[in-house]
């Protein structure tokens, strides 16, 4: 764990960042395939960019694919995205800019995901990207979006990017649920190497960023201290911290530790592991924060998901009948299983090396608390069944004894009649 002094920061320039922005959307099984073979059929996925591709591959043979038990599927829209690198927000940003669509087929969820490199950028200007990730729109057009031959109306934020991204995709065609999640990654600030050390050089510049905040320069000190000494870390170049739905990384990694990793490995295991020499482009990815974030993402969509369906639940009338209301029973024991089966799966947990970070970032997004408000309304739900199973039985019971005494009565009115 790092525990930084926190000290008030100016306007340090940070290089080398890695922002991206990622909204997730939930869909019924049906919906699900429905939504991912339209974009198949009509051919709005490609491979991925090279080098998002080698990020997610090499992150995948690593540990921390470890994180998520799901099979994702990721592919490239076939779109192309052009900011105007002369406004102040994009200033500095790559030209190119990453785009991928990931398909979870066990949480039947579809995430659209913005990534831009920067090659340096102050605490302000990424401030504004982020506010840019919400609902927060400039003015004047800072891109576009090329839809195959159809150029969109002009940008004004990146929430605008992904809104076009997942209406030209169909993907905002009823979902169940919906999450979003971003992630920063500072690769290099000054010639700092420890996270500690940035972390006292500029803290309220980093929790500015972390936060989207604006006023970051007014912030209290015992306000970004204690946001801080809940960061993650195993490596000293290294600190993850959460606040809501976004992740700040700092990755100050030196050249040194890709050139002993790789040693280590071809000397005991006989070849390198590419994963310690990979320049990753795609925010988070490297030491996991990304994949945390979006597993904590799915669960939260399918927490949302399952309230909604408790919610509908209750609309159902309830018959307390002797049969009941059969089809009303087979829904609802329908409806409970599935919720079950839902609850069971947001259960899985990474390695427990890992199971640190992605906890932490499930406790900043509060997913732990609407899991277990779920799970007593889920309860809730079975003893509601039981005890109207109950009532049934009784009830049945009840008219089977009314039966046996009309017809001991009928058997007696029977047996005395003939001596009438």
């Amino acid at each position: 764990m790092v525990s930084p002094s926190v000290t008030s920061g100016g306007g340090d320039e940070f290089q080398r960042i890695l922002i991206s922005n990622t909204m997730v959307y939930r869909y019924s099984h049906s919906g699900f395939k429905a939504i991912v073979d339209g974009m198949e059929r009509r051919g709005q996925l490609g491979e991925l960019a090279e080098q998002a591709a080698r990020d997610f591959e090499v992150t995948g043979g690593s540990v921390l694919g470890e994180i998520a038990s799901r099979t994702v599927i990721r592919r490239r829209p076939m779109v192309s995205v052009s900011l105007d690198l002369n406004q102040p927000m994009f200033a500095h940003a790559e030209p190119g800019v990453i785009l991928v669509v990931s398909s979870c087929v066990e949480d039947t969820t579809v995430a659209v995901t913005v990534n831009i490199c920067f090659s340096r950028a102050s605490s302000d200007q990424l401030v504004a990207v982020g506010q840019s990730m919400y609902h927060r729109r400039v003015e004047t057009p800072v891109g576009s979006v090329q839809l195959g031959e159809k150029v969109t109306s002009p940008i004004r934020s990146v929430r605008d990017i992904q809104h076009q991204l997942a209406e030209h995709l169909g993907l905002l065609k009823r979902p169940h649920a919906t999450s979003h999640f971003r992630c920063i990654e500072i690769r290099q600030f000054g010639n700092l190497t420890t996270a500690s050390e940035a972390l006292d050089k500029n803290a309220l510049g980093l929790y500015g960023i972390l936060a989207a905040d604006e006023g970051w320069r007014y912030v209290g000190a015992e306000v970004a201290q204690r946001r801080f000494n809940h960061m993650w870390s195993t490596r000293g170049f290294v600190g993850i911290v959460s606040l809501g739905d976004s992740t700040l990384s700092l990755n100050l990694r030196p050249p040194d530790y890709s050139l002993a990793a790789n040693s280590y490995f071809e000397h005991h295991f006989g070849r390198p592991e590419s994963y310690f020499s990979n320049d990753f482009c795609i925010a988070g990815l490297e030491h996991g924060p990304f994949l945390a974030r979006e597993l904590a993402a799915y669960r939260q969509c399918v927490a949302e998901d399952m309230r909604k369906r408790l919610l509908s639940r209750r609309t159902l009338k309830l018959k307390v009948s002797v049969l009941g209301d059969v089809s009303g029973r087979a829904q609802r024991n329908s409806l409970y299983r599935s919720l079950v089966e839902d609850l069971v799966r947001l259960r899985d947990q990474p390695p427990a090396e890992l199971a640190a970070l992605v906890n932490m970032i499930e406790q900043d997004s509060g997913l732990p608390d609407s899991l277990d408000s779920l799970r007593q309304e889920v309860q809730a739900l079975e003893n509601e069944e039981q005890t109207l199973y109950l009532y049934r039985v009784n009830r049945v019971l009840v008219l089977v004894a009314w039966i046996g005494i009309v017809v001991a009565a009928v058997g007696v009115v029977a047996a005395i009649g003939p001596s009438w």
